[in-house]
This record gives structure tokens, C-alpha cells and sequence, in this order.
């Protein structure tokens, strides 16, 4: 079933395919590529859910290595409620030198978002989303 945020990633000129477990029939959600990284994503009742972040291509110099989490954040608060969240689970990008740590501290301080400590789930309401952009400023 294709989402609002499916159609809006389309609409702006994302390939967004569909993404499943191994060779099979199982969806696990859906695929977009951003600045040499593959993110798979699917969205639920109130959540978009971060099913897969790694890297597909070399590191591409100076390129923000989550580009693909900005952007789906950009797009997804133009799209949901405030109180919607995106939700997933740190790990190290394959293939990168930077720790569980420091991405944890990341997606804490940068980004806006809270840890859910039982679950060891990150998340991010839309309400709280702090744009790289202001960031810079």
C-alpha cells in the first residue's frame, strides 16, 4: 500500500521501491538511496519505522551520512500529525568509523530525538525534529 510519504519521496523525484526480507515475498517496507546510503522504511499507525540503514556505495567525501533520515523527516512533517514518530535501532553504519556511541549522541543532540531505553529504540517525534539546516545557523 502506497503512503502519503511513498507518493511525496515519488513526487520529488525519489525512487522509492518496494524492499523484502531475502528472496522472498515477505515486505519489509520500502527502499529509497540517498547520497550513496540505502535506507528502508515502512510506515505504521503514528510511526514511520526505520527497518535498514547501510551504506551501498564508498564513502562519498564530504556527504552527510544521513541525508536519508533528514530527508525523510523533511517530508514526513509536511505529511503527519507532530505527534507521529520515526523510530529505530542504533547501529554502526557498515562500513563507517563511527561508534554506536557517538551516532547514538547524534540522533540525541542533533537531531532532537529520545531513547527508549528498555526497547533500545530511538525515537523522534515530528514535533521535535530539529533540521540540520538550523543547525548550521
Amino acid at each position: 500500500m502506497k503512503t502519503k510519504l511513498i507518493l511525496s519521496l515519488a513526487q520529488a523525484g525519489i525512487e522509492v521501491t518496494p524492499y523484502f526480507w531475502q528472496q522472498s515475498e515477505i515486505q519489509l517496507g520500502y527502499r529509497i538511496e540517498v547520497e550513496g546510503l540505502e535506507l528502508v522504511f515502512r510506515v505504521e499507525d503514528g510511526e514511520i519505522i526505520i527497518v535498514l540503514l547501510k551504506r551501498v556505495r564508498p564513502k562519498l567525501g564530504l556527504s552527510n551520512p544521513f541525508a536519508g533520515l533528514f530527508l525523510l523527516a523533511e517530508h514526513a512533517i509536511q505529511l503527519y500529525p507532530s505527534d507521529w514518530v520515526i523510530r529505530g535501532n542504533v547501529d554502526v553504519l557498515r562500513g563507517s568509523n563511527m561508534s554506536s556511541q557517538r551516532l547514538a549522541q547524534f540522533y540525541l543532540k542533533a537531531c532532537g530525538a529520545s531513547h527508549d531505553e528498555l526497547e533500545d529504540w530511538y525515537c523522534l517525534r515530528l514535533a521535535d525534529y530539529r533540521p540540520l539546516k538550523k543547525l548550521k545557523k
